[in-house]
């Protein structure tokens, strides 16, 4: 209804509905999907939780979560 209600493109930002895919935006008339701070938020998210286990157990087992080198060369070429 919001689509049909307005003479502008319809863009959404779809971290407020994170339950939401990309068809299911689409299918609602989004022409324009944005993410906001979202990927740096999630990039912050396992930094802070391995700050956390460092300090608190003085241990590191979130190492064994982290990218390799050869992953990141791979993906930047």
């Amino acid at each position: 209804q919001v689509t049909s209600a307005i003479n502008a493109p319809f863009n959404v930002l779809a971290p407020f509905i994170p339950d939401a895919s990309v068809t299911e935006f689409a299918a609602a008339g989004a022409k324009r999907i944005s993410i906001g701070g979202a990927l740096n938020w999630a990039a912050v998210a396992p930094l802070l939780k391995a700050g956390q286990e460092m300090i608190a157990q003085g241990t590191f087992t979130w190492t064994a979560a982290t990218a390799s080198g050869s992953e990141v060369k791979k993906l930047l070429g």
